[in-house]
């Protein structure tokens, strides 16, 4: 019966759109990983997919945060990432996780491109502009440093504790 295959064939592309859709709303691996580990997956994930050189540090063994705000801190890297894929040219990326005080910070260093930041309004950037979104969503200040032929600086700085 065409009919029947046709209607299980959309029935099983729907499920695994929404399955797609659920896992990028909030990852699985964060639940069973925790974030250290989770943001190493996606950096290996990274780098098989575009040749570019990651490396992971971090003086914490994981953070300590709700649950919607990690997911929004995985989402941040995530699209840091994206953007260097997209945009930077980088052969190098370095993930820096620590705390400091009562602060988590989460730097990523390329060695791509650069832009000049002040361009970012007027350049509808807006997967920039959802990063400071989403910072400011879970209290944290998103800070860009970046010039022309100088590579890109992204530090995200929250206020909560670590599990060393």
């Amino acid at each position: 019966l065409p009919e029947y295959d046709r209607l299980t064939g959309f029935v099983d592309k729907s499920i695994n759109v929404t399955r797609k859709i659920m896992t990028e709303l909030h990852p699985e691996v964060l639940d069973i990983l925790g974030f250290s580990k989770a943001a190493r997956v996606l950096l290996r994930k990274f780098e098989e997919r575009t040749g570019v050189v990651t490396k992971f540090q971090s003086n914490v063994r994981d953070i300590n945060l709700p649950q919607a705000d990690i997911v929004a801190v995985y989402h941040i890297l995530n699209e840091i990432l994206d953007n260097i894929e997209k945009h930077s040219g980088a052969t190098k990326v370095l993930v820096n996780l620590s705390k400091e005080e009562s602060r988590i910070k989460l730097e990523v260093i390329d060695n791509g491109i650069g832009f000049e930041v002040q361009d970012i309004p007027q350049t509808g950037k807006y997967g920039i502009l959802g990063m400071y979104e989403r910072a400011y969503s879970i209290d944290g200040e998103l800070t860009v440093i970046s010039q022309k032929n100088a590579g890109t600086t992204v530090l995200l700085e929250i206020h909560g504790s670590t599990e060393k």
